[in-house]
């Protein structure tokens, strides 16, 4: 069975409602449990991803599970190594299959008491908990696979005796996200020193919730600024603000620049209004907001956009390959693909003749972006469309705004 969609009226102008950043949430929860404080409903995410999150925080010792919430797994480790008790993290077989060894090497550093339960490298783990005890030397880390890794030694940096010195080698990928970290810790209470290479974080206490901050998804909003250029139909994105916490605020910026859309900021939110030509090609470095990736991608195929961009190896990382499963699904339209390690370019307008179903690999980004294509291609359908709760459970519901309703792919409407 897969699902496709069908086209029904659209609103005249549509105003969607996106979830709070699932980003935010899970830093916050780690802040809010350290600092003692509840985090307000405001900030909090009905993600998968998070729940999962929240309820690990309310758990007592033994196995907890994570799902394949990649951000749980990583904050968390760091959370119970330095937090009383005996847990044993897993997740899916997907969860199974994605690195952790730098940040439980850069924590035993530290003194913290994890095992890995079954290969090397990758989660489960098992973490004895209250064995930090910090260090007066640097804590090193690799920064090539996830800014995760060093969001997580972070954030419990204040409870440790002496804070921490991160020091971090190679090229920092999703920088941003590490900004982000950095600017709610100070929000709640504890400033920090950044250096190119290092942050320097001395002890303290989170003594506060943020509150002027915005928390409505700008990882979301990408796949409603897509539809509404390829529809050309002005949308407002409500409770959005270009304030610079989030990373694919930079997806407005680089679609404006390129004469995709204008923009305006408005009381509530900001309002996207597509019009001029499309661009020739798109060149871009997206290794520091890398979640844009798959709606870049499928707009520029179901536009004919030549697209080139670097930045990208890490992607390998994420719930799926999505470098390979982007490129699969796209050649499969006829688009012309090229994918290496580190760079990918694309040219050439997909056309999807026959009737075909797109491999979403329970990636919530890949059934997202692949509604792009649904929505150009009615015959096209999506094995999964239930993933998407993993951050935005209202997707298809808000894509009814647009005018596409999420069927069953079984011949009856």
């Amino acid at each position: 069975m897969g699902w496709r969609l069908k086209s029904i009226p659209a609103k005249d102008f549509p105003e969607i409602a996106l979830p709070v950043s699932k980003s935010i949430s899970n830093r916050l929860l780690i802040i809010g449990a350290l600092g003692g404080f509840s985090i307000g409903d405001e900030f909090i995410s009905t993600a998968d991803d998070t729940l999962l999150m929240q309820n690990a925080l309310r758990a007592g010792d033994g196995p907890i599970f994570l799902g394949n919430a990649g951000t749980a797994m990583r904050f968390l480790t760091s959370y119970f190594s330095l937090t009383p008790g005996i847990r044993q993290l897993y997740g899916t077989d997907e969860m199974h299959r994605r690195p952790i060894r730098p940040l439980v090497n850069a924590l035993r550093q530290i003194g913290a008491q994890i095992e890995y339960i079954d290969k090397n490298e990758f989660p489960p783990l098992e973490i004895i908990g209250g064995a930090v005890s910090g260090s007066d030397d640097w804590v090193e880390i690799s920064a090539d696979i996830s800014s995760q890794f060093i969001s997580s030694l972070a954030l419990i940096a204040p409870y440790i005796e002496n804070g921490l010195r991160i020091k971090w080698r190679g090229k920092l990928v999703s920088e941003p996200y590490l900004n982000q970290t950095l600017n709610l810790m100070e929000m709640s209470g504890v400033s920090n020193s950044r250096g190119p290479q290092f942050i320097k974080i001395k002890p303290g206490k989170y003594t506060r919730q943020p509150t002027d901050v915005s928390a409505a998804d700008w990882s979301s909003a990408g796949y409603f600024i897509a539809h509404s250029i390829l529809q050309q139909k002005a949308i407002n994105l409500l409770e959005l603000q270009c304030d610079g916490l989030q990373a694919d605020e930079n997806l407005l910026h680089a679609l404006s620049a390129a004469g995709w859309l204008k923009w305006q900021s408005l009381d509530s939110g900001i309002r996207v209004i597509p019009g001029g030509s499309d661009p020739a090609s798109i060149n871009l470095d997206l290794s520091a907001w890398p979640d844009s990736v798959p709606v870049l991608c499928v707009l520029c195929a179901a536009t004919g956009v030549s697209l080139t961009l670097k930045g990208i190896s890490h992607l390998q990382f994420k719930e799926s390959n999505r470098m390979e499963v982007l490129a699969a699904a796209l050649r499969c339209g006829g688009a012309v693909v090229d994918l290496h390690q580190d760079t990918y370019s694309q040219a050439g307008r997909a056309n999807f003749k026959h009737p075909a179903q797109l491999k979403t690999h329970a990636d919530h980004r890949m059934a997202m972006a692949f509604s792009l294509l649904m929505a150009e291609w009615p015959a096209l359908s999506i094995d999964d469309a239930g993933c998407v709760t993993k951050s935005f459970p209202n997707f298809w519901a808000e894509l009814e705004k647009m005018g596409y309703r999420l069927i069953e792919d079984n011949g009856r409407e």
